[in-house]
């Protein structure tokens, strides 16, 4: 049991701090300033779509998951858990946490994956933004 949880809590921790490390790079990128660099930008905008091209998948998993677990949620209310309690259904129990354990990484991929896709949004709005003053600066 307590090795379930300990792989349970490296797994959201592992997919925890992908998500800090890719804001941490985002803003690392504001504080140095590095938007003048125009193939820097193109570079980082071409990885960050790769990212969001490669989490597709993953996306449509954890939503089927998140579904699954919201109409396994409705049906087992907080008083059929109760009762599994008391007379010690250990396997519903188990089935259960399993089921929460999912929902859970299921919900952690669906942020992981909104992150990706709003660090993809930000370097596509600077490159927008770059070419948008290269034209300004022509113009006038």
């Amino acid at each position: 049991m307590e090795t379930t949880i300990e792989q349970f809590k490296e797994s959201l921790k592992t997919k925890l701090s992908k998500i800090e490390d890719q804001l941490e790079s985002l803003k690392s990128d504001f504080q140095v300033g590095q938007f003048e660099d125009k193939e820097l930008i193109k570079a980082k905008l071409k990885a960050a779509k790769l990212n969001v091209k490669s989490m597709s998948k993953t996306v449509r998993a954890a939503e089927s998951k998140a579904k699954n677990w919201l109409k396994a949620k409705e049906k087992s209310g907080e008083s059929i858990i109760s009762g599994w309690k008391a007379k010690f259904e250990n396997a519903k129990l188990d089935r259960h946490a399993k089921s929460a354990e999912e929902n859970a990484d299921a919900a952690i991929s669906l942020a992981e994956a909104k992150v990706t896709e709003a660090v993809f949004a930000v370097y596509e709005a600077i490159d927008a933004r770059i070419e948008a003053n290269e034209i300004s600066a022509i113009k006038h």
